[in-house]
């Protein structure tokens, strides 16, 4: 069996990259051909899959460089691990908490204990190809919702997952972008991607009010002389007389559609 395979289908949907948790030849080689089935019908562009047999594999899931999946197959029971892929899965979820789990299992007894960990589905393996398309239809939506709910950000080889819901304001200053969020103190991240870039990524509750500044407009209560005011009594400067005015229509735009 093939430690890495690529499947390349049909351009114009997403690259999933899967990997498959399973210590048994049998249902590592069944959960790959399923794989290879659902792609061969031309439902996602191309899985990238990674073969995790070994017990000396399996614990470089959770190591400080880990690789990250947007999906993992997981075999409850992994016989050559000190752990179980329950176990295994909370490891995995400190350091890539996005990652998506699918947990499978040859003994229907395990159904309740697969409650202990977050997980999207579980697959009974004499059922699999039955539960592998839902499965894997559940994995694209939650990654949608995550998407949505999470900015995902790098900096100096840090990776960091900043609940958009949390986000106040946004600052320039040189070349560092510092994403403020709620908290006591607040809660810090850098980023030195630009704000007119985070924002395109941000969506639309968010606004440049100032060629140093970014806010939530969710976050608004108030404006001020030249400074829009946000919970927890900040304020924010805005630049100019057009961005004062178009930070006030969004405002009362969102006010009016909720």
């Amino acid at each position: 069996i093939e430690s890495h395979a690529k499947i390349t289908v049909k351009r114009g949907k997403k690259m999933l990259h899967i990997a498959i948790c399973e210590d048994e030849e049998l249902y590592l080689k069944a959960i790959q051909e399923h794989l290879q089935e659902l792609a061969a019908s031309e439902r996602y562009e191309i899985f990238d899959i990674h073969l995790y047999s070994k017990s000396e594999e399996q614990k470089q899931l959770y190591a400080k460089d880990a690789p990250k999946f947007d999906v993992i197959f997981m075999d409850i029971e992994l016989k050559g691990l000190e752990m179980s892929g329950i176990e295994l899965s909370k490891r995995i979820h400190q350091i890539h908490p996005l990652t998506q789990i699918i947990f499978i299992t040859q003994y229907e007894e395990y159904c309740s204990d697969v409650y202990e960990e977050k997980h999207v589905y579980f697959i009974h393996k004499p059922k699999m190809d039955i539960y592998m398309p839902k499965a894997l239809e559940k994995v694209i939506e939650e990654l949608k919702t995550e998407e949505k709910n999470f900015l995902h950000i790098n900096y100096k080889r840090k990776e960091s997952y900043v609940p958009v819901q949390d986000i106040l304001y946004l600052e320039r200053n040189k070349r560092i972008t510092t994403i403020y969020c709620t908290g006591e103190p607040l809660r810090c991240y850098e980023t030195g991607e630009k704000l007119s870039e985070l924002i395109e990524r941000l969506g639309q509750n968010f606004i440049v009010c100032h060629r140093s500044y970014a806010v939530n407009i969710s976050k608004i209560t108030g404006f001020e002389k030249r400074r829009v005011r946000i919970v927890g009594e900040m304020t924010i400067p805005i630049g100019n007389n057009s961005e004062e005015m178009e930070v006030k229509q969004r405002f009362a735009q969102m006010f009016t559609l909720r």
